[in-house]
């Protein structure tokens, strides 16, 4: 059993991620310790900090939680709406394995998120996993966790302020709202993939020099090889601690081939001018393998190469 240490001393932000990114299924917290968390991280139940706290979930749950349908990779926030394949008839086939979930909305036969109410959704795609192979989630573990603690932000939200303040509420943060979607929809560029320590011109350029080298792009920064190949020097930078780990995979690739002149989109058009490759391809299983990277001229895999000379490149004196 592993406890979450300190947790009234951790930020939002860090609660999150322990809450979410450990697959320890045995990860332990009491109910006292995430009620306390949330007196303390509220100032004491204050209207307008749970209203923020759980748009600041919502938004966590939107860029970071990260699953499978039908072979793609998604973000929870563009992950598609999708139906039960005929679940009522399964319950008897499959047990409840977690024997903690309850099946939910099985006579609504969609499963759609409109970014009300987030615990719902959560447990509607925890129970959807169980019973049909076309969804499966990376952390089921965290995200059951995440689920509960929703459960217990919106409780709170509903029986600490009343209908007046949260009308007032609403309001007051309508626009706010409005920015932080026009901020999910904000374009990220390539100097902001990486964290502020590595983002400097003259590291970002040697970068490039050595894809240039190694011939993974041209002169002119367009890929001379595998699209798949390529994210893998994505993913090894980011799995490096290179590049920032809180951005939407989505468009954080996007961004990353934008930058060699290819556009990443969810179906190839024939009739572009540009060259393009598709979400999935740069996206999956493969893509995301950072065990091996071919090099271009046919030698090999140059993972350990790659690794040393990206940590020479961004090394920080």
């Amino acid at each position: 059993m592993k406890p979450i240490k300190n947790i009234l001393n951790l930020s939002l932000g860090e609660f999150l991620c322990k809450l979410y990114g450990s697959k320890n299924k045995e990860l332990y917290y009491s109910q006292l310790d995430i009620n306390r968390f949330i007196k303390k991280i509220s100032n004491d139940y204050d209207p307008e900090l749970i209203y923020l706290l759980k748009q600041d979930l919502l938004k966590y749950c939107e860029d970071l939680v990260i699953c499978e349908y039908n072979g793609d990779i998604y973000e929870l926030g563009d992950l598609p709406d999708f139906e039960y394949k005929d679940i009522a008839s399964k319950l008897e086939e499959f047990p409840k394995k977690h024997g903690l979930i309850d099946i939910c909305n099985i006579n609504d036969k969609i499963v759609q998120y409109d970014g009300s109410n987030i615990s719902r959704y959560l447990t509607e795609l925890l129970d959807y996993s169980n019973y049909d192979n076309h969804l499966k989630l990376f952390n089921f573990s965290g995200l059951w966790r995440l689920s509960l603690f929703a459960t217990e932000v919106e409780k709170l939200f509903d029986e600490k302020i009343d209908q007046e303040v949260k009308e007032n509420l609403r309001a007051t943060y309508q626009e706010m709202n409005k920015k932080r979607l026009v901020g999910h929809d904000r374009t990220i560029t390539f100097i902001d993939l990486f964290k502020k320590e590595y983002a400097e011109s003259d590291k970002i350029e040697r970068f490039k020099n050595w894809l240039y080298n190694k011939n993974f792009v041209s002169k002119e920064s367009i890929p001379i090889n595998d699209a798949t190949n390529l994210s893998r020097i994505y993913f090894l930078l980011k799995s490096m601690g290179i590049t920032n780990p809180n951005q939407p995979m989505k468009k954080a690739i996007t961004s990353f081939f934008k930058e060699f002149g290819v556009e990443v989109v969810e179906k190839i058009d024939e009739n572009a001018t540009s060259q393009q490759t598709t979400r999935r391809t740069v996206t999956s299983n493969d893509a995301r393998t950072t065990d091996y990277i071919n090099s271009p001229d046919g030698t090999g895999n140059i993972l350990s190469e790659a690794t040393k000379s990206f940590n020479e490149i961004f090394k920080n004196d």
